[in-house]
């Protein structure tokens, strides 16, 4: 699992593992509209979705990214939340 200060081309930081995530309690993960087939590592990917929480108590943000398998679901809870799909996590820094 891939962590990064502030964004996807900040630092990469080590010891976090997809257990220390806890999401918002008020909030669920949403779909992005990342143009996906432009990106190099991404393209593959048919959705990304993200999802705030906090990761050793520093605040975050997860992505998500589905093929065409493990997407298109008929409710948001039928998604395979698990850090398999996991393809980054941003931890904010900045106030």
């Amino acid at each position: 699992m891939k962590v990064y200060l502030d964004d996807r081309h900040g630092k990469e930081v080590t010891g976090y593992t997809f257990d220390d995530f806890v999401p918002d309690e008020d909030e669920n993960a949403v779909p992005t509209s990342r143009l996906l087939s432009c990106d190099p590592e991404d393209f593959w990917a048919a959705e990304e979705w993200k999802e705030d929480g906090t990761i050793k108590g520093q605040p975050c943000t997860v992505y998500y990214l589905f093929d065409e398998d493990g997407c298109n679901r008929e409710l948001p809870e039928d998604y395979p939340w698990d850090e398999e799909h996991v393809s980054r996590v941003i931890i904010h820094t900045e106030d």
